[in-house]
């Protein structure tokens, strides 16, 4: 798979969604080569624009993945909540990996490490 930036990837995911009848996408619909490049550039963005965090090595992205999606994207609100449970999929990726944590399950906060 040729590497997409992060508007190309989202659109992407959007369209498996339309092409499968599927209203809230889940990381299942979409090829797994899109998933992870979307999963690295996303943990990409949280490390470059988070803060330092207490612990050393990891920082705290505090923006929320989705507004940020939204308007890299330039998402409609629905197109954003349609990928709200997507985004909950990357995150527990991302945190199996070692890369992220949520420091509280409902916060838009996320804790990065570099890889």
């Amino acid at each position: 798979m040729a590497q997409l930036d992060v508007e190309e990837l989202l659109r992407a995911v959007l369209r498996a969604g339309d092409e499968r009848g599927v209203e809230y996408l889940r990381r299942r619909h979409v090829e797994p080569a899109m998933f992870d490049q979307l999963a690295d550039l996303t943990h990409a963005h949280a490390w470059a624009h988070g803060d330092d965090d207490d612990v050393p090595g990891w920082r705290v992205y505090r923006a929320g993945i989705n507004g940020w999606w939204q308007q890299t994207a330039d998402l409609t609100d629905r197109e954003r909540y349609r990928l709200h449970k997507f985004r909950s999929d990357l995150v527990e990726h991302l945190a199996q990996e070692g890369r992220a944590e949520r420091p509280h399950p409902r916060g838009t906060a996320l804790r990065v490490r570099s890889r």
